[in-house]
């Protein structure tokens, strides 16, 4: 169990090998502060380098409130990382959902080394329904990979649909990171894995269950004044 709230540059980093195990992680970008909620790397100077980054994620909830004057994006997955990311919500981005860098980290897809099971999403971009940024002439920087052809043809993968994240979400001194309980958090079926470290019960997307009047956050976090 993770809370990162207000970190000044990407919220969660990793590179070199990490192949770490998460289950339900919280990140609340502030508005104007920070730019990637994940920032994942393989190798920078060899981006096919072994052992190679592959963490795996279970009930995530990234959100931001859509700072007007940062470009803010959920996920940059570059360098050759691989990762699974699964029953994630995902909400108010100002920049975009996600942008998958580099021909090695799109060819972790065909090896089965970078895979997106279960994510619900909305509120991105300036629009709200931005999900993915331009990628024309020299802002092309996955050799051509259409992103939103991607997503669209996974399973569990609702763009654009209901969180059930209120504004109380991104309040910076009293944040409720519960998704109502008739919203696309609740309607996630994907199986989670067996072994010890796992909360197979955590069926929905997100961190927090949703509809709970007391979450695990309760009790042990405070927020200052920002």
């Amino acid at each position: 169990q993770i809370l990162i709230p207000g970190a000044g540059d990407g919220s969660l980093d990793w590179d070199m090998g990490w192949r770490g195990r998460v289950q339900f992680l919280v990140v609340q970008q502030y508005p104007g502060v920070g730019d990637n909620a994940f920032e994942g790397d393989n190798n920078g100077d060899q981006h096919l380098a072994e052992p190679v980054s592959e963490p795996t994620f279970y009930n995530v909830t990234l959100i931001s409130a859509g700072s007007s004057d940062k470009y803010q994006r959920a996920m940059t997955l570059r360098r050759g990382t691989g990762g699974h990311f699964n029953n994630m919500l995902v909400q108010g981005f100002s920049g975009e959902l996600i942008d998958i860098r580099d021909s090695a980290t799109v060819e972790r897809i065909a090896t089965g080394q970078l895979s997106f099971g279960s994510l619900v999403a909305d509120r991105i971009g300036t629009t709200g329904k931005q999900f993915f940024g331009a990628e024309n002439g020299d802002k092309d920087d996955d050799g051509g990979f259409d992103e939103q052809a991607f997503f669209a043809s996974i399973d569990g993968v609702q763009l654009g649909a209901n969180t059930g994240l209120t504004s109380g979400a991104v309040s910076l001194i009293a944040p409720n990171y519960v998704p109502l309980l008739r919203a696309g958090a609740r309607s996630v079926q994907l199986q989670l894995p067996q072994g010890e470290f796992w909360d197979e019960a955590a069926s929905y997307a997100g961190a927090v269950r949703p509809g709970v009047k007391a979450s695990w956050l309760d009790g042990w976090t405070a927020f200052p004044e920002f």
